[in-house]
């Protein structure tokens, strides 16, 4: 039996098999937490709803499961960690600290995913269960799964009770002996609807059982929805927002709605004519819906086209969305050199006809732009992208957003794993560490910097400190490490989950636009570096040395000499503090200012400047500004980790 507290999450969606063209339930991703019990589950699984639905996630979410339909036959065919994004959310709502108000402080475990394969109870069917269905995003379900308890008296444990879904409410009873008064958590999960045991039975056929079937019903265990699909149907689910939805939720509308017989190799004007008489009947959903049939897209199609685009531009609020239009690079183009200027998010995911060589088109005829979604999009491989961050960085200083798959690989927080370009690096070390923790980004996004920043720096307020030393003592009080570095204690992934997308203030939600992986070659001046160093607590008899400040600089490092034919890397790891610009956070927005870097707002870069002051002052758990001797041990720190 494992610790007390822990927990398994399991993400569950439908999928359609590639042997048969069935769609059954799948897990696609799964995620171990510590210390997540009762409230506490309630209050991770509540951020996580939140956050599939939070800007773009929800658009990756529908990506990232669309692309496991008819590549797989079974369970056993997933990879491991099929479905990154999700997996990465989960470690953003399970094991990141947020220090927002009116939040409590939870998530302290490590990263760690499951294999989706592992079943919901082996291996230890001790802990509690999580079960979110994110079939349709928009509207997610769940339940609990309450793990056996040990008896009051200290007895053996107690024969589990059926596996059958608990809501919030039924679960929370377990450990609020049925008083849930002032726990909001519980009203607000009132309103999600609870995954049903038919679901459980579906994904896990031998771990959950029906106690009766009705003759009548057909089953929903292993075979269900085990049903063939017609090309009609399946052209329909193959659209980002119906890919995973149920069958019978395609079935036609009452309403008579128009149809469009377009020939497929030709497009004559007569189609396109067709689609102008419905555009003059304000037939505008219809319209998209049938360009979005073309393939390719038809060049007499682009007039009609333009007037697409004008009406969704006629808001003024700068999004186009040509996403599952085929369109070429060249009639992208076309669009871009009339209304590029009035967009400020671009949308051309599913799209199997665009290739690599459009993006630099569009970043130079978009100046205003600052995101770009290219999901699904075949002829844009990730070898691609990360060429093109190389080749044209310059292009991509206004891009807040770049989301592709390439940039949502796999989490590594210990090895190398960073296969684009380095725009900014968090790289921390300490005196009492084995191992540096860090992250990069690919695009420099400085709202996003400063954010993150900040949310880090909160771990060091006074109130946190105090908190969480009680915490940590009441787990082990054996365990005084705390007393030496408060940071030791934060998870290796709250670093990366708060460095990988943008929230507003007072708000969790992150709307993720990359996955930062670990590198260290920031020291060897790729980027710059938000460097953070914990010095060795020197004790002198019963008293520790007064300053216990850590330290902090933004840093630009000189690239090494070249040692043979390359950079030495790795555990020869080239580098050092000769000549390295080792900024304060004022000196450093002057700097970026000086690069021709977007500004950032005044109110934000007030808040930052704000608390780091107020850090300063605080003599034992506190921030100050790093010296050139601080960055000399912060480096000598790292090299002796390696």
């Amino acid at each position: 039996m494992g610790p007390a507290g822990e927990q398994h999450i399991f993400v569950i969606t439908r999928v359609r098999a590639a042997c048969s063209g069935s769609t059954k339930y799948r897990c696609v991703a799964a995620y171990h937490a510590t210390q997540c019990q009762g409230a506490m589950a309630l209050c991770c699984l509540l951020r996580f709803l939140a956050v599939v639905k939070h800007g773009s996630n929800r658009e990756v979410i529908e990506s990232e499961t669309s692309a496991l339909h008819e590549k797989y036959c079974s369970n056993e065919d997933l990879p491991v960690v099929c479905c990154p994004f999700i997996t990465f959310l989960m470690a953003m709502c399970w094991s990141t600290k947020f220090i927002t108000p009116d939040n409590p402080n939870v998530g302290c475990g490590q990263y760690s995913p499951l294999d989706e394969n592992i079943g919901s109870v082996s291996g230890d069917n001790k802990k509690d269960i999580t079960v979110i269905d994110l079939t349709e995003v928009r509207s997610p379900t769940y339940c609990f799964i309450k793990a056996a308890m040990k008896a009051s008296n200290g007895g053996d444990v107690v024969t589990p009770p059926p596996r059958v879904p608990l809501s919030a409410r039924q679960y929370l009873c377990a450990y609020t002996e049925g008083d849930l008064r002032g726990n909001g958590h519980v009203t607000k999960l009132d309103n999600v609807k609870l995954t049903t045991l038919d679901t459980l039975v579906s994904v896990w056929p031998k771990e959950y059982k029906r106690t009766e079937i009705p003759q009548d019903v057909a089953s929903s265990g292993s075979e269900a929805f085990n049903l063939m699909i017609s090309e009609g149907v399946r052209k329909l689910i193959g659209m980002p927002l119906l890919q995973s939805v149920a069958p019978e939720l395609l079935s036609k509308s009452k309403i008579p709605v128009p149809t469009i017989t377009v020939t497929q190799d030709t497009h004559d004007m007569y189609d396109i004519e067709k689609l102008y008489d419905l555009w003059q009947a304000g037939k505008i959903f219809q319209v998209y819906g049938a360009l979005q049939d073309l393939l390719p897209f038809p060049h007499n199609g682009m007039p009609l086209l333009h007037s697409v685009v004008e009406e969704k531009l006629s808001n003024k609020n700068g999004v186009l969305s040509l996403a599952e239009i085929a369109l070429r690079d060249d009639q992208v183009e076309e669009i871009l050199n009339i209304y590029g200027n009035r967009i400020r998010r671009l949308d051309l995911s599913y799209n199997s006809y665009l290739t690599a060589k459009i993006v630099p088109r569009i970043l130079q005829l978009a100046p205003h732009l600052n995101t770009l979604a290219t999901l699904g999009c075949p002829l844009i491989e990730n070898d691609h992208v990360y060429q093109l961050l190389r080749d044209n960085g310059n292009l991509f200083h206004s891009l807040d957003a770049f989301l592709h798959p390439s940039l949502l690989q796999p989490l590594e927080l210990a090895r190398e794993n960073a296969p684009y370009p380095i725009a900014f690096s968090y790289i921390q070390a300490s005196g009492t560490r084995s191992h540096p923790v860090a992250c990069t980004l690919p695009l420099f996004q400085p709202s996003v910097i400063i954010r993150a920043i900040l949310d880090l720096v909160a771990l060091l307020q006074p109130s946190v400190i105090t908190r969480a030393m009680l915490d940590l003592v009441a787990s082990n009080p054996k365990d005084s490490s705390w007393q030496h570095d408060p940071l030791g204690h934060v998870s290796a992934v709250t670093p990366a989950t708060l460095f990988s997308g943008f929230r507003k203030a007072h708000c969790e939600n992150r709307e993720v636009t990359c996955i930062p992986q670990y590198s260290l070659r920031g020291l060897q001046g790729e980027g710059w570096v938000f460097a953070l160093y914990t010095p060795p607590r020197v004790s002198t008899g019963d008293k520790m040395e007064r300053d216990r400040r850590h330290t902090y600089a933004f840093v630009r490092f000189k690239q090494p000499k070249k040692v043979g034919e390359g950079e030495m890397t790795g555990h020869d790891l080239n580098v050092t503090a000769e000549g390295a610009e080792i900024h304060t956070f004022r000196s450093w927005l002057d700097q970026i200012e000086l690069e021709d870097q977007p500004a950032e707002s005044a109110e934000l870069v007030q808040e930052l400047d704000h608390r780091l002051l107020d850090l300063q002052l605080d003599l034992d758990y506190g921030l100050k500004p790093m010296l050139k001797d601080d960055l000399l041990d912060f480096v000598k720190s790292i090299q002796t980790e390696q």
